[in-house]
């Protein structure tokens, strides 16, 4: 379980402490949490073991055997950010050669090296930057990691410059703001469903949390998709309070960020060149997005990191 000793950051409650992660007056909220969160990540002795449910699904689920058969017919070096238990090479063993997988928890990568001693792994000493070179991979994926993290327009950033001209970049992850959730949220007055709090009398706070969910959740998200849709919001939304300070772990209680897929093809603009092949796989619960590196960006300088970024969504 997370700590909850930062003053500088607000308790859980219902009370809506969600932030944009572009905004400069976000900057030290956000470093504060992202501190706390990386340590967490690094250290829990159980985290990624609840949440490694993967094992089977590269054999059966289309889309996780869609990113598996692309990476295949990909040709040079693989990259997974946010690898877990690299399980992909369970069903794809001869990606070994070519795959690495990073992550933050060092026992995890270790025990990952055991299982696929042909493949490479690199733990990730800080989250605002991938400890590789420009260019370096023709493929570079992630599943269901981006809704984690604390600066996703960062994320995306690095992704983007670690991946050749002409490679391939895959995302995959929850799309909550367009389903109008917050899973790391609270509802209600304290820990529970609905249902579980009327099993056990608490009376207002199921009625508080059949709200939250139903009426204050949906109507925020549905604001911020106005703001975005209109270029009057920073974006990449962050919730500064998640449950998983003070909850018993389920997954997606530490999911942070609100993932939206327009916010995100829009900030990829000019840089990723996206395949409309992967809409066969259309999802109204998921982002699946499938693209390549543009060979060269415009109004990019530094050859990575584009000025249809982050300065794309400032206030208009």
């Amino acid at each position: 379980m997370c700590s909850t000793t930062s003053p500088s950051l607000p308790p859980v409650s219902r009370k809506l402490n969600w932030v944009s992660s572009v905004d400069p007056a976000n900057s030290l909220q956000i470093e504060a949490l992202q501190k706390r969160m990386v340590e967490f990540y690094a250290t829990s002795a159980s985290y990624y073991g609840d949440i490694d449910f993967t094992a089977g699904a590269w054999k059966t689920d289309p889309v996780y055997r869609d990113i598996s058969a692309r990476l295949e017919e990909s040709g040079g070096d693989v990259l997974e950010v946010g690898c877990g238990a690299s399980n992909i090479l369970l069903a794809r063993p001869g990606l070994q050669r070519r795959y690495t997988g990073c992550d933050f928890s060092a026992s995890l990568l270790e025990k990952n090296r055991a299982r696929f001693a042909g493949a490479q792994f690199q733990a990730l000493g800080s989250p605002a930057e991938l400890p590789f070179a420009e260019g370096m991979f023709g493929a570079v994926f992630s599943v269901y990691v981006l809704e984690h993290t604390l600066r996703p327009a960062v994320f995306l950033d690095e992704c983007v410059r670690v991946l050749r001209p002409g490679g391939i970049f895959i995302l995959r992850c929850p799309h909550y703001l367009a389903q109008g959730k917050m899973p790391s949220q609270r509802a209600g007055l304290g820990y529970g469903t609905g249902r579980q709090k009327l099993a056990h009398g608490r009376l207002w706070d199921a009625l508080s949390t059949a709200y939250d969910r139903k009426v204050a959740i949906p109507s925020r998200c549905a604001q911020l998709r106005r703001q975005i849709a209109d270029r009057r919001s920073l974006g990449f939304w962050i919730n500064l309070a998640p449950v998983c300070f003070a909850d018993a772990f389920e997954p997606d209680h530490d999911a942070v960020y609100l993932t939206y897929e327009a916010e995100i093809q829009r900030y990829l603009e000019g840089r990723i060149s996206f395949d409309s092949g992967a809409a066969r796989f259309a999802d109204p619960d998921s982002i699946y997005l499938v693209g390549t590196k543009a060979a060269v960006i415009p109004n990019d300088p530094t050859g990575s990191k584009g000025s249809t970024g982050a300065h794309s969504l400032q206030t208009q």
